[in-house]
Formats: structure tokens, C-alpha cells, sequence
């Protein structure tokens, strides 16, 4: 099952103001610029559909360029503005004079649904932008890391995710958004987290359990779902689970999928190099028969 097969796609590309979107001069893309939308709506729902509306607006044309964005997202729903092989002509472009490069083209622009800048985001917003990201990670090799500023005075020597404000045309523009609602510690651990299931191979602990002093579960994607009780242990084994022993601290370094699941408001840290070691100590004793 892929990441992107619970939520619901709408293709708006074709139907796009035509000047809101160009050739890219630059492939494949190497950011995801974060934005929110703030048109000022009395729900989640009517913000959506506003920002679906003024992509198609006449009104929306600042002599030849308006705002747009790859994907708008609210909930389970993503509407595709611009396809990611497009440019948009503005999401975030250049930093005034000096600057060598509109963030744009190197960019795929995601806008979230958020009516004010002290509206909080939705859980399913942001678990949605997280799948869609996670698919463009895998897709074009970009990392799963926060750009704190991105400088366009130079020519771009980074790769990861940016939020408008922290580019040099988001502070020339006085931009704000995605703002200090927007959990980046834990939405970007939840981008891990589904590059990571959409990335299992066959052998990549497939049907384990992992056993310590401290509790039994099962590994998905990098996170251990609890095993309930010895029903469920037995049940698991009668579908094909076979058992690995661990020690209590490499079972606490595997972070409990439920604590990421939804995006909650505080941000928490994991050391995924630590959890990525420890599953290749895991498969190497699966694969010598010392489990």
C-alpha cells in the first residue's frame, strides 16, 4: 500500500491560469518551500476551496506572473495547481537585487490550509503534506532536513525543506509563514517516517518482533508498534513473525509510532542515524541466525 493511496487528488492543472506557471529552468527540484495559505476564511474548508478559486481568477495576474503553488492540502484533500515538471511563476521568486535565483526554480511550492497566522494547523493537514512530501523526497532525492535561511546571493549549494519566511525573498517581502504554529520537529520526523515505510524492501525486517527486558513490538518503517498481550504475541507468530532479542536500550531507541502519529504541538527529537544502526545490527543477527 503506498503512502499517497488514502488521500484524495484533484487535478486542477489544466484549468490553472495559464501565467502561473512556466518551463522549468531547472530539474530536477531540490527544495520543498513550505507556505500557508491565511486568506482569512471562517473555515479550514471555504480557505481551501478560496485559495482552489483564486488560482483561476483573472484577478490573480500581476502583469504576466500571480501566486501559485504545486499543491494546496487541507485534510485527506491535495488540489494540484501546477505540476511538479512547472515552474510557478510565483511562490517565492527572487531577493531583490544581488540575489542569483528565484527560490522557484529549484522549488515545488506546497501551500497548507490555515486561515490566520494564529490559526493552528490541522492533524490531517499536516499528516497529508507529510505523505506528499515524503513522495517527492523519494522521488527526486531531496533530504529530510530544515534549511534554517536560504541565502539567494549565491547559487544554491543546499537541498531540503524551507519555509517562505526563512528565504531571502519571504524576508524581503516581510513574509511570516508557515510561522511558529507549524511543528517542524515533528512534521519532519513524520516525512521520515512514511520516506521510510514507502522505502521498505522484502528484507528490511519483514514479519519481526524485537524482544527486550522492557516489552515486545513490531518494527514499521523505523517505529515499534506495541505487541498487547501473549494472544497477540501468538497470533503474530501463527502469520509468519519470527523473534529477535534486543537489549532495553537498543528497544527505547526505536521511537513509538503513536507518538508521531498524528502531528502533535510540540516537537521531539530522534536520532534516526542511532535507529538506522540499530536496524542493521538487527538484520545482521537475522541474517548469522543469532536472534
Amino acid at each position: 500500500m503506498s503512502i499517497l493511496d488514502s488521500l484524495v487528488f484533484y487535478d486542477y492543472a489544466a484549468r490553472t491560469n495559464t501565467w502561473l506557471s512556466i518551463a522549468r529552468p531547472v530539474w530536477p527540484p531540490r527544495l520543498i518551500i513550505v507556505h500557508s495559505t491565511r486568506g482569512g476564511s471562517a473555515s479550514y474548508r471555504q480557505e481551501y476551496d478560496g485559495t482552489i478559486s483564486w488560482s483561476r481568477s483573472s484577478n490573480n495576474d500581476q502583469g504576466g506572473w500571480g501566486s501559485s503553488e504545486q499543491r494546496v492540502i487541507q485534510g485527506r484533500d491535495v488540489a494540484v495547481i501546477v505540476t511538479d515538471r512547472r515552474q510557478c511563476t510565483y511562490g517565492a521568486g527572487f531577493a531583490g537585487p544581488g540575489s542569483v535565483f528565484a527560490v522557484d526554480f529549484h522549488g515545488l511550492d506546497l501551500e497548507l490550509v490555515q486561515m490566520r497566522a494564529d490559526t493552528p494547523f490541522e492533524p490531517l493537514t499536516l499528516d497529508t503534506a507529510a505523505r506528499q512530501c515524503a513522495a517527492w523526497c523519494i522521488e527526486y532525492d531531496i533530504p529530510v532536513q530544515r534549511i534554517p535561511y536560504l541565502s539567494q546571493n549565491q547559487s544554491l549549494s543546499v537541498s531540503g525543506f524551507v519555509g517562505h519566511e526563512d528565504t531571502g525573498n519571504g524576508r524581503l517581502l516581510g513574509k511570516t509563514d508557515p510561522g511558529p504554529k507549524f511543528p517542524w520537529g515533528n512534521f519532519l520526523e513524520l516525512v521520515a517516517h512514511y520516506v521510510r515505510q514507502e522505502s521498505v524492501k522484502e528484507d528490511d525486517m519483514p514479519n519481526t518482533m524485537i524482544h527486550a527486558p522492557s516489552g515486545v513490538a513490531i518494527i514499521d518503517g523505523g517505529y515499534k508498534r506495541g505487541v498487547r498481550d501473549p494472544a497477540h504475541h501468538d497470533a503474530l507468530h501463527a502469520a509468519g513473525y519470527t523473534d529477535v532479542m534486543v537489549t532495553d536500550a537498543q528497544f527505547d531507541a526505536f521511537p513509538d509510532f503513536w507518538a508521531f502519529h498524528p502531528v502533535s504541538a510540540g516537537d521531539t527529537q530522534v536520532d534516526l542515524a542511532a535507529i538506522e544502526e540499530i536496524v542493521a545490527a538487527v538484520k545482521r543477527a537475522q541474517r548469522e541466525g543469532t536472534g
